[in-house]
C-alpha cells in the first residue's frame, strides 16, 4: 500500500539516446512467459498503477495491494538519429510484504541546466518516521566521470530524518554532452521485522542535468566586395577538447534580439537558418547575403559524443547562441518592393512592379558613371524559370534614375503568377541585380459552408502580415474580414451554393531602416462556391452477442451505435453502412447495405464463428462517404464436450467417437488417444474426430482408452487461441 520507486539509471556513453519500456520477461531466449501478467493486473483498480517513464527510466508502482513476489523486466532501446541500433533488457525481482512501515521521502527537485564553468549545487533532504534511521546516496553518470566528478557529501550510514546531502559538480568542457545526465538520489531505511531480518523501503528522486557549452564570444560582421563577413573570438573556450567539430553559422532576416531560456542549445526552431557548419575557422565569408534584407547573425559551437564506423560525427550538441550582430549590405542597386495584381482577367491583367533607386553614399558614381539603366524582366511561375526582357529605363544622371514603377499589362493574372526581377547597368556594364519577387497567388478550396483561401509568394522580403479581403457577389465591393500572420484563412458561416471573391495584401518588410515600410501587395481575386464535401463524423459503435450474455443461440452479434447526430450534431446523415473483417483479414466486407438514418442497430447472423471485428460509416445527403467508426472486436466462446463411451459395431448407431452435439467455434483440436499400454492409436486435428475403432485400419478390442486434446479457437486478431484442454477416458464397446 505504498509506491515504490526504480530507476535503473541505463547511460549510452555515446550519447544515443535512450527508451525505456516495460515487457513480458522471458522464460527462454526469445520466449515469453506464458501466461503473465503485470503487478498492476493483480488485485487492478485505481489505486494499483505500474508507470514507467520513457525517457529517465523511472519505474513507481503506487502501489502494490497484495504480498508475494512479482518480477518485471524493462527493455531499454538505444536510438541513433531514429534509427534503432540495440537494446539490453534488465529484469527485476521485487518483494512485496505487509508490514506496516512507511518509505522514506526525499525532497522534490526540478530538471536543472548548468553552464561550462558554472558550479552546480543542490541539498537533498531526505524525512521518515523518527522511530527510523535513513541513509541518503546518490549515484548517477556524473559520479563515474574521468574528469572532474560531481560529489554527493552526506552522513556516513544510517542517522536519524532528516538527514541532508550537498550535490556539488563543476561543470568543465570535458561534461558537455548531446544527452541529459541523469542522477538519481536515494533515501533508505533501516527498518527490520521482529525476526529481526532487514526489510529496507527507499524513495528515489530522479534528476536530469544538461551541461551547456559556453556561446562563441565577441561577433562582429562587416561588408566585403558584396559579400557579409562575421568573425568571433579567437580562442574559443573549448575549443581543446577533443568532442569540438567546429562551429555553425546561423542567419534570419530582422534584429529584433530574441530571449533564450538557460537551457538554450543551438537555434534549431528560433526563426534562424543555419548557413554553415563544421567551421574550423573563427570567421565566415556569407555570400548568399542579398541587397535590402537587414540580417541578424548567430554563431554556435558543435560537439560530437562519438563518430561512427565511417568516421563522421554523431550525435552532435550545440552551445549555447552567441550575442546576434546585425548587418545589411550597402544599397548600391535598386532594390524589388512591389509586384501588385492591380486587375484580374484572363487575358488583360495588370501588375504593378516597382523598386527604389541606390543610394547615393553607397553606390560610386564615379567608377560607375552614366548613363543608368534599370532592364525589367518577368517570368511565368513563381520560380523565374523563363525570364524575359519586358521593358528598361535610362537616365543620364544618377539624380533622372528616379525610385520607378511599371505597369505590366495584358497578362493572365487569374491563372498565372508572375515573377520580376530587375537588371541594374552603368554606361551598359552590369552593376548588378535583384533577387526575383513574385506576385501573391491565392487558391481556394471549398468545404461545407466554408472556403478556405491559401496563397503562396516568393519574395526576397519578410511579409509579417495578410489582410483577407471578400465580397459576397462577383463585382460587388470588398470589406476586410481577417487579419493573419499565416499564409491561409479558413472563412467559415457561408451558404454553401452561394458564390464569394477574395484577395489579399500583404504586408512585408526588409526590417532595414533604409527602405520604407510596410510594403504594401495585393494578390489577384479569386472567386468560389462552398459546397459540402465532408462526410458526417463517425458513430460510436458497441457489439455484444451471445458469448457476452452466455445464453442465446450463438449465431449472431448485435450490433448498435450512437448516431452521428449524438456524437457531434451532424443532421444531414440519410443512412448507414456497417462493414465486417473476418478473423485473420484485413477486409471491410459490407455486411448491412443501407441503413435508413433512423436507425440504430443491425444484427448480424454469422455461421463458422462469432469473432470479427466491426465499423460503421454515415453517408449524408450530399453523398459524402464520413470517416471509419472504431473499429470493434468481438470474440467467440467455443464449446466442445466429449463424451466417455461409443459401440463401433456397424449398427448406424453411436458408430464413431465424436464431441457431443451442439459443440460451436473449435477451429482445430489436437487429439491423441492411447490405448492402456499407452501406444498411440488414433490422432488428428479436426474438431469432428470421427474416430471408428481402429488403428491405421485394424480394428481395436474392446476396452478402456485414455484421449489428451488441445482445443484452439480463432481469436478477432486471426491469432489462434488454446481455449481448453481436455483429457479423459473412452469406454468402446462392440457388443
Amino acid at each position: 500500500n505504498y509506491p515504490f520507486i526504480h530507476n535503473p539509471t541505463a547511460f549510452d556513453p555515446d550519447g544515443d539516446s535512450l527508451h525505456f519500456e516495460l515487457i513480458v520477461p522471458l522464460e527462454s531466449q526469445g520466449v515469453p512467459v506464458i501466461g503473465y501478467v503485470f503487478p498492476n493486473q493483480i488485485e487492478p483498480g485505481g489505486d494499483n498503477n505500474l508507470t514507467l517513464d520513457g525517457e529517465t527510466g523511472e519505474l513507481i508502482w503506487d502501489a502494490p495491494q497484495v504480498e508475494g513476489e512479482f518480477n518485471i523486466a524493462i527493455l531499454i532501446t538505444e536510438y541513433r538519429n531514429g534509427f534503432k541500433v540495440g537494446t539490453m533488457i534488465r529484469d527485476m525481482q521485487i518483494f512485496v510484504e505487509d508490514t506496516g512501515n512507511e518509505p522514506p521521502e526525499v525532497s522534490e527537485v526540478n530538471d536543472t541546466c548548468v553552464f561550462v564553468g558554472e558550479n552546480l549545487t543542490l541539498t537533498f533532504t531526505a524525512t521518515d518516521d523518527p522511530a527510523q534511521k535513513v541513509q541518503l546516496t546518490a549515484f548517477g553518470a556524473p559520479f563515474e566521470l574521468d574528469t572532474v566528478p560531481a560529489t554527493f557529501n552526506a552522513p556516513n550510514g544510517f542517522v536519524s530524518p532528516p538527514v541532508s546531502g550537498i550535490f556539488s559538480w563543476d561543470a568543465k568542457c570535458e561534461h558537455i554532452f548531446s544527452s541529459q545526465y541523469t542522477v538519481v538520489i536515494k533515501a533508505e531505511d533501516n527498518f527490520t521485522l521482529p525476526s529481526g531480518a532487514s526489510l529496507p523501503l527507499t524513495d528515489l528522486e530522479t534528476w536530469r542535468i544538461t551541461v551547456v557549452a559556453p556561446p562563441p564570444t565577441g561577433v562582429t560582421a562587416t561588408t566585403n566586395n558584396g559579400n557579409i563577413e562575421v568573425s568571433w573570438d579567437d580562442p574559443y573556450d573549448c575549443a581543446y577538447f577533443e568532442k569540438f567539430i567546429g562551429f555553425s553559422v546561423w542567419r534570419k532576416i530582422g534584429c529584433e534580439d530574441s530571449d533564450f531560456d538557460d537551457c538554450q542549445r543551438g537555434l534549431a526552431g528560433t526563426g534562424y537558418q543555419k548557413i554553415a557548419e563544421r567551421i574550423d575557422a573563427y570567421n565566415y565569408l556569407d555570400n548568399t547575403a542579398e541587397r535590402g534584407p537587414l540580417y541578424s547573425y548567430r554563431v554556435v559551437a558543435e560537439f560530437s559524443d562519438a563518430n561512427n564506423l565511417q568516421g563522421f560525427p554523431i550525435n552532435i550538441s550545440e552551445s549555447y547562441p552567441s550575442d546576434q550582430i546585425c548587418m545589411a549590405l550597402p544599397k548600391d542597386q535598386p532594390i524589388l518592393t512591389n509586384v501588385s495584381v492591380i486587375n484580374t482577367s484572363d487575358n488583360a491583367g495588370e501588375i504593378n512592379v516597382a523598386w527604389t533607386k541606390p543610394d547615393g553614399t553607397a553606390l560610386d558614381t564615379i567608377i560607375n558613371a552614366p548613363p543608368y539603366t534599370y532592364e525589367l524582366y518577368r517570368s511565368d511561375d513563381a520560380l523565374g524559370t523563363s525570364f524575359q526582357k519586358i521593358t528598361e529605363f535610362t537616365a543620364n544622371t544618377f539624380a533622372a534614375a528616379n525610385d520607378t514603377s511599371f505597369i505590366d499589362g495584358g497578362l493572365n493574372t487569374e491563372n498565372i503568377q508572375y515573377s520580376y526581377k530587375l537588371r541594374f547597368l552603368s554606361n551598359g556594364n552590369e552593376i548588378g541585380e535583384t533577387p526575383l519577387a513574385s506576385s501573391v497567388f491565392l487558391n481556394l478550396s471549398s468545404t461545407s459552408n466554408t472556403l478556405i483561401v491559401s496563397w503562396t509568394e516568393n519574395v526576397p522580403w519578410i511579409n509579417q502580415n495578410y489582410r483577407v479581403f471578400r465580397t459576397d457577389s462577383p463585382g460587388g465591393a470588398f470589406t476586410e474580414i481577417a487579419q493573419v500572420s499565416q499564409q491561409s484563412y479558413s472563412d467559415t458561416g457561408l451558404v454553401n451554393g452561394e458564390d464569394y471573391c477574395y484577395y489579399v495584401t500583404s504586408e512585408g518588410t526588409y526590417f532595414n531602416p533604409d527602405i520604407f515600410d510596410p510594403l504594401l501587395n495585393d494578390s489577384q481575386e479569386k472567386c468560389g462556391i462552398p459546397i459540402d464535401t465532408t462526410g458526417p463524423c463517425p458513430p460510436v459503435l458497441m457489439v455484444s452477442n451471445d458469448c457476452i450474455t452466455g445464453e442465446g443461440d450463438f449465431d449472431s452479434n448485435a450490433i448498435s451505435w450512437n448516431t452521428s447526430q449524438e456524437v457531434c450534431g451532424d443532421d444531414d446523415v440519410v443512412s448507414y453502412q456497417v462493414f465486417y473483417t473476418p478473423p485473420g483479414s484485413t477486409d471491410l466486407i459490407d455486411v448491412s447495405g443501407f441503413l435508413s438514418a433512423d436507425q440504430n442497430s443491425y444484427e448480424h447472423f454469422i455461421d463458422e464463428s462469432l469473432a470479427g471485428c466491426y465499423t460503421i460509416v454515415g453517408i449524408d445527403n450530399f453523398g459524402n462517404v464520413g470517416d471509419l467508426s472504431a473499429a470493434v472486436c468481438v470474440e467467440s466462446c467455443s464449446s466442445y464436450e466429449l463424451p466417455n463411451t461409443f459401440t463401433p459395431n456397424d449398427d448406424s448407431f453411436n458408430d464413431v467417437f465424436t464431441p457431443l452435439e451442439g459443440y460451436r467455434f473449435v477451429n482445430r483440436v489436437e487429439m491423441k488417444i492411447f490405448d492402456r499400454w499407452g501406444t498411440l492409436v488414433f490422432e488428428t486435428e479436426d474438431p469432428a474426430i470421427n474416430w471408428d475403432g481402429t488403428n491405421k485400419g485394424t480394428e481395436v478390442g474392446d476396452g478402456v482408452f485414455y484421449y489428451s486434446c488441445r482445443v484452439f479457437e480463432q481469436s478477432s486478431s486471426g491469432e489462434e487461441l488454446e481455449k481448453d484442454e481436455l483429457s479423459g477416458y473412452i469406454h468402446l464397446f462392440k457388443n
